[in-house]
């Protein structure tokens, strides 16, 4: 599992830097590097808290957990991911 949230940050700090080029952030000052770990970081905590749902409610009617977690939520992390990457290079560029 832990395995998984490192390359998950790791994909999720790439995605984030790619709009903050295009915009023209410096990407190595500190503003970009801590846009780029807010960015990161929201995009990580919208997909578990929106897999946390399912899985609670399966949580309580079977007192166990929920089969393929790991997969909605990167199911659910690339489709937010592609959300904010169109929004972000097509209606803002």
């Amino acid at each position: 599992m832990s395995r998984n949230l490192l390359i998950l940050f790791a994909a999720a700090l790439v995605t984030s830097a790619i709009p903050l080029h295009f915009m023209g952030m410096e990407l190595l000052s500190l503003e970009g590097v801590l846009w780029t770990l807010v960015l990161a970081l929201s995009l990580i905590g919208i997909a578990f808290v929106l897999a946390l749902i399912p899985a609670a409610i399966y949580w309580l009617f079977k007192r166990r957990r929920m089969p393929y977690l790991s997969a909605v939520v990167w199911g659910l992390w690339v489709l937010i991911t592609v959300a904010y990457l169109v929004d972000i290079l097509v209606f803002k560029a």
